[in-house]
């Protein structure tokens, strides 16, 4: 059987447009890479869970994207009951989702 393959930004390149092909890791090789630049105060300064645009999960109802320096990011949104989730929430057509911490 072969091997998925996927469509993945790469936002450390300087052309916004390219794209790489790849083999989609299996479950055992955790999170995508996340990177830092999005915090919020709630008490103390918490750090919110950036990622490629094309890691961003689907089915959340909505993409929330930050542009940094040139640069695509997505918010990663989990549901409010995820263990990660942060205080930050964001109305979705599929109900309210919130943003994921950092980890």
């Amino acid at each position: 059987m072969a091997d998925d393959v996927w469509l993945r930004s790469v936002p450390s390149d300087t052309d916004q447009d390219d794209v790489r092909l790849y083999t989609k890791p299996d479950s055992a090789s955790g999170f995508p890479t996340q990177f830092a630049g999005l915090r919020y105060f709630s008490g103390s300064v918490k750090e919110l869970s950036l990622v490629a645009t094309a890691d961003a999960p689907s089915g959340m109802g909505a993409v929330w994207k930050v542009y940094k320096n040139g640069t695509a990011y997505a918010v990663y949104l989990v549901e409010t009951t995820d263990p990660n989730a942060s205080g930050v929430r964001l109305r979705t057509s599929t109900g309210i989702k919130s943003a994921r911490l950092k980890t």
